[in-house]
């Protein structure tokens, strides 16, 4: 009798036990969502902001638009949503080292604010990454206790995630549009102005090509090649997707190789502008070019063969 009543003592011991250590994990991270958005259906804008630079991303009319210009990449959005609906606190940072981690997320002077309509529904500071690097210290705005937060089965220093560069979220393609939606497309050569072109359909619908101030209506006939043509307009991208330096890079009107100028009846224009690029030697590169869109601070890089299909000459279009 007396060795079973030890083993049910022993097992009440071990149940308590257990329980003690629970409690003890549960009160050294709180609640462990705390720093997500579990309903990330109402989020309509994520912002984010490092030292004076700053992006957003936000939702309108069903897509997701960076800055309100450029369309985002929905593959990289969802992600980043479900990084935000999955963020979990690993461990609060211990009550010894809380000011000293405090000062450096503050000193980082990094945040990812979380909208619904105008109102923030979460404002987080970012940190960098912990020690021992299982994690990222951050902290919500005004809670005074810094926290390590990871993704549960994910290894990632999200301080490298929740910062404002545009090229983490961008999609890839260049021109956004319904080809129903389609007003004009301008292919212009700053050296060979002779060799610039615009294809455009009128109220009509009826397409016609552009060059050295005399129009050529295409025949109906070769309407499937413009077709074509508009559905290569459609598929450019930026190939290599970099993002450069500004501070290093300085581009010249001198530099340019191509203008490419969309309009639709949306009464919305991209413009992307190609530049040259040049090797360590000084010679042109021939297979790279820098990119810009709509005369944005923002500089990609690009290879210069990803816009061949649009560099046609205008017997393409009408014989």
């Amino acid at each position: 009798m007396f060795t079973k009543n030890f083993r049910i003592l022993l097992i009440i011991a071990a149940v308590l036990g257990l329980i003690i250590i629970v409690q003890n994990i549960r009160s050294n991270k709180g609640d462990s969502t705390r720093f997500a958005t579990k309903d990330t259906s109402a989020i309509t804008k994520i912002e984010f902001i490092k030292n004076n630079k700053r992006l957003y991303i936000e939702r309108k009319s069903g897509k997701w638009l960076i800055d309100d210009q450029e369309q985002a990449n929905s593959n990289a959005i969802l992600f980043l949503l479900r990084i935000i609906k999955n963020i979990e606190v690993r461990r609060i940072v211990k009550k010894e080292n809380q000011t000293q981690i405090i000062a450096q997320i503050k000193e980082n002077n990094s945040w990812m604010k979380i909208y619904h309509g105008e109102n923030v529904i979460k404002s987080i500071l970012i940190g960098t990454a912990s020690e021992p690097s299982d994690g990222t210290n951050m902290m919500i705005q005004n809670s005074g206790e810094a926290c390590v937060i990871f993704i549960p089965g994910f290894a990632a220093d999200l301080s490298k995630i929740f910062i404002p560069r545009k090229s983490l979220w961008l999609d890839r393609f260049i021109f956004h549009f319904d080809m129903r939606n389609f007003k004009s497309f301008e292919v212009a050569y700053p050296d060979n102005k002779e060799n610039t072109y615009q294809i455009q359909i009128d109220a009509s619908r009826k397409f016609s090509v552009i060059s050295n101030g005399k129009t050529f209506p295409i025949a109906n006939t070769k309407v499937d090649k413009l077709i074509t043509y508009i559905s290569y307009i459609q598929s450019v991208n930026y190939e290599s997707g970099e993002t450069v330096n500004t501070d290093s890079v300085k581009l010249e009107k001198n530099q340019i190789v191509n203008v490419f100028t969309l309009q639709t009846d949306e009464n919305k224009t991209t413009v992307a502008t190609l530049y040259k690029r040049f090797l360590k030697n000084g010679e042109i590169d021939n297979d790279n070019v820098y990119i810009s869109i709509n005369n944005s601070s923002e500089i990609y890089g690009g290879k210069y063969f990803a816009f061949d299909a649009l560099l046609k000459d205008i017997k393409y279009f009408t014989e």
